[in-house]
């Protein structure tokens, strides 16, 4: 995608003929934004903080923690 908008340039003509975004650039946008949480998720995001780090931990143990099977009263 930033190959594209590189050939074609940061700025297109839109339907009414005036200068728009491109539109690649916020879709281009949206994937940094996804791989991004993807590798933070995982723990691999350079600049993680302690705080976050730790929230992921938590959050991996919760979900794949195993199942309770009975009931306590």
């Amino acid at each position: 995608m930033d190959a594209q908008v590189q050939i074609e340039g940061l700025t297109v003509k839109n339907s009414r003929g005036q200068s728009a975004a491109h539109p690649l650039l916020a879709e281009s946008r949206l994937g940094r934004i996804g791989a991004l949480a993807a590798l933070r998720s995982l723990g691999l995001a350079k600049n993680q903080t302690a705080a976050s780090a730790a929230g992921a931990a938590l959050a991996s143990r919760r979900w794949h923690a195993p199942k309770a099977t009975g009931l306590r009263r």
